[in-house]
């Protein structure tokens, strides 16, 4: 939850900060927070970026994972018993 994140003092935290990497410097509220600081962003504005930029990534691991698990499906559906499933479909299952 972002609003108790800044109930806890993540704005004190990053203040602390002397140098941040380019890779964390890439993490979501980072720049949001940097702006707080700045005062270019009221708090509750900073907490509702962040907020925002959170479920937009939320929204594009979704994206991503659902585009990256497609698999041919199998067809068990004719099989009297599981020793008729193919051996293929066992290893994927990791049954085999």
């Amino acid at each position: 939850n972002v609003r108790a994140m800044f109930q806890r003092g993540v704005v004190t935290e990053i203040a602390k900060i002397s140098k941040i990497g380019p890779t964390a410097g890439m993490a979501i509220g980072l720049r949001e927070i940097e702006a707080l600081r700045r005062d270019a962003l009221s708090e509750s504005q900073c907490i509702e970026a962040v907020t925002l930029a959170t479920r937009r990534y939320a929204k594009r691991q979704l994206t991503w994972f659902r585009n990256q698990f497609i698999f041919k499906p199998i067809d068990l559906t004719g099989l009297r018993d599981t020793s008729e499933i193919p051996p293929p479909a066992l290893e994927f299952l990791g049954a085999a």
